[in-house]
């Protein structure tokens, strides 16, 4: 019989986000910050009370057995309890493919109970222990606490990069030319196939790089995994769902083009993406399989007709908010979901198998699903693009562009340029 958990938490008055990361940055880990695109929801997490172990990539019916687990552990809970109750993490872009071995302990993604949490929702603030010693919990607690308020605050880092390289470009046009040919035969119908590039990287604190990508990249989601001496960031605009009393919340994301520092050419280029027939036709491609995916879970599913335009500081894409109501649990949907076409292709799995066998290098959690869900099966999972990996003195990138009967090898070549 494994043995009892205890839970404690409380508000706190108020919460200095430099002070916190550098709190996080001084802690064993694994460690965990995540925001979402309004700021509103902010998670700030170290430690592990539970956490999967094994050999093979985590999956997402591990959110049911870690919650399940830590819940036979806690006993009896309130239902505000529950809503401290979290599995924070990810899983691989690929569950049946491990990545390369620069991931280190996050080759296979990585998913866990947090020891220590903290969140704001809204405009309140909490902090949250998991312990097995009910008679040191307060103490502990205190003692965080103390550490949170007292620790110097953090400073923004900007990164500086040096002699990045673009790696295997031929093989990565080869593989252009094949799924192109998979398409014209009807194998496929569009796959999203990725380049990665490595750069060297001074010295920096992936939690001063999360504030840096805070305070330069707004509206998007903001994102740290970091285990030991392996880090995982990124900036995403990109929502894979969220999940609120049986509500769903998901979108395509698919089309991109670049941003100007004048108005009018921006907004000439939102146009014109607007009005691509390529990036309109992988645009809703993408729509449509979402909204079969969804349907098939017996879900009433919504969505405009036309898309939008979402902007990052970089670039904007076309962009479809999708709604589905019903009973379903949150790791089925996600399961359904990912990848989207946006990020594999179709077929789904002929689309994963094309990928697994062309690009040069297992994906990681490059494109992977990141977030939390809690023990009232309320959650929120951001897709892991504009993203880098970081290790000591190295920085590794990562950017596909969405392969469709009318692309152009040269096109894709320079979008996926542009986007590393």
């Amino acid at each position: 019989m494994s043995a009892a958990l205890f839970i404690k938490t409380k508000t706190i008055d108020s919460l200095n986000l430099p002070q916190a990361m550098a709190w996080l940055q001084n802690q064993a880990g694994p460690n965990f910050a995540w925001e979402n695109p309004t700021q509103n929801h902010l998670m700030i997490a170290s430690g592990q009370i539970l956490e999967v172990f094994s050999q093979q990539a985590v999956n997402f019916n591990d959110l049911n057995n870690l919650l399940q687990q830590a819940q036979q552990q806690l006993g009896d809970l309130s239902a505000k309890e529950l809503s401290h109750l979290k599995v924070v993490g990810g899983v691989p872009f690929n569950i049946h493919q491990l990545g390369a071995e620069v991931w280190q302990n996050l080759k296979g993604g990585r998913l866990w109970i947090p020891h220590i949490l903290i969140e704001r929702r809204q405009n309140t603030n909490y902090l949250t222990l998991i312990e097995s010693n009910p008679h040191q919990i307060n103490s502990h607690w205190n003692k965080v606490f103390h550490q949170i308020q007292t620790t110097s605050p953090l400073k923004a880092q900007q990164y500086s990069l040096t002699n990045v390289q673009e790696l295997a470009l031929l093989q990565y046009q080869n593989s252009l030319k094949i799924a192109l040919q998979k398409i014209a035969t009807g194998s496929l119908k569009k796959v999203v196939v990725g380049r990665f590039a490595v750069g060297n990287l001074t010295a920096v604190q992936p939690a001063a790089v999360w504030l840096q990508l805070r305070d330069s990249q707004p509206d998007v989601y903001h994102i740290l995994i970091q285990d030991q001496q392996t880090a995982f960031l990124s900036a995403t605009p990109e929502r894979l769902l969220a999940t609120q009393k049986q509500h769903f919340q998901t979108a395509a994301v698919a089309g991109t083009i670049r941003r100007d520092s004048n108005p009018i050419i921006d907004q000439q280029l939102q146009q014109d993406l607007l009005h691509d027939y390529k990036n309109l036709q992988e645009q809703d491609l993408v729509v449509q399989w979402i909204k079969t995916a969804l349907q098939k879970l017996h879900l009433q599913v919504s969505a405009p007709i036309t898309p939008q335009i979402i902007q990052t500081a970089t670039v904007q894409h076309l962009y479809t908010p999708i709604q589905a109501d019903g009973f379903a649990n949150p790791a089925q949907v996600l399961a359904q979901l990912h990848p989207t076409p946006a990020l594999g292709g179709l077929p789904k799995a002929a689309a994963l198998n094309f990928l697994k066998n062309h690009e040069s290098e297992s994906r990681g959690m490059f494109g992977a699903p990141i977030g939390y869900l809690d023990a009232n099966n309320q959650g929120e999972f951001a897709v892991g693009i504009r993203s880098c990996l970081l290790t000591p003195n190295q920085i590794r990138l990562f950017a596909g562009s969405g392969i469709i009967n009318s692309s152009k090898i040269n096109i894709e070549t320079q979008e996926t340029h542009n986007k590393l």
